[in-house]
Order: C-alpha cells, then structure tokens, then sequence
C-alpha cells in the first residue's frame, strides 16, 4: 500500500529532497524510464509514475495508477466519489483545470473520478507550488457534482 501524505512524502520519499537513487532504493527498477515534455524524469512502476524535477533532479510528483491500494493522509483511495467527498471535507475550495480535480490545500490532483472517465483514472500528489501552474488556468468546482 502506498501513502501519501500531502506535500510531505510517498511511503519514505520526501517531496522536493528525494532522488532517483532513493526511489530506486524503496521500489526497485522500474518498468520504464523517460523524460516528459517538461524535461521531468518519470519512473514508471506497477502501481504508480513518480517526476523528478528536471533541473533540482528532486522528487516532485506521484501519480497513483487506476485501483492501486493507497492512502492519501489516512484517506483510503477508493476510487469513487466518496475519496473527492472525503478531500473535500477537508478542502472546500477544490479548483479544476485541464480535466484534473485539483484539491489546492491537499496538493492533490485527481481525474476519471468526477466525471466518472474511467479511461483516465489518476490520483497525483504534489510538492509544494509545483500546482501552481494549473491553479492559474483553473475554475471553481461546483461540489453538488460529487454529491451524488
């Protein structure tokens, strides 16, 4: 199981202070290895894709893939509705950009789960300020949405 706890870490890994070397350390090799578009490093496991700054070389990002176990601050992910209720309770303003949920006070992106997409299921955890960017292009979230 995985656990995330917001803006701090993923299992031992530290936002903005761990490496490649220490993630390989805690999950092995992984399946694959890239750079994306924004010259992030992306690891890819079985269960999620962690980035890593491309100029810090830190760890930015984690990215839970579809149904993996996890926890988000002792919050099961259920991969419904009821997790966005739950990150709501604690986050009244979610914000939403690009097809993401974004719950800023959490560093927590979701998508495939409000809009019941299930082609794009993802919860991604973040280090602080790296949302930032998305938060400039995004909009108020009307909350009725995940009520029902």
């Amino acid at each position: 199981m995985l656990t995330i706890e917001s803006y701090v870490s993923v299992d031992s890994l530290r936002f903005e202070e761990s490496r490649k070397a220490d993630a390989l350390t805690l999950f092995g090799e992984p399946h694959s290895e890239k750079k994306n578009s924004l010259g992030a490093l992306e690891l890819h496991f079985p269960q999620h894709i962690l980035r890593f700054d491309g100029t810090s070389s830190k760890l930015v990002e984690c990215t839970l893939l579809p149904y993996v176990e996890s926890r988000v601050d002792n919050t099961p992910v259920t991969w419904n509705k009821e997790f966005l209720r739950k990150l709501a309770a604690i986050d009244r303003n979610p914000r939403e950009a690009f097809g993401f949920l974004i719950f800023p006070l959490l560093g927590i992106a979701t998508t495939g789960i409000h809009d019941n997409d299930t082609s794009q299921l993802a919860v991604s955890a973040f280090a602080r300020c790296y949302l930032d960017a998305y938060l400039d292009e995004s909009e108020a979230f009307d909350l009725a949405i995940i009520q029902t």
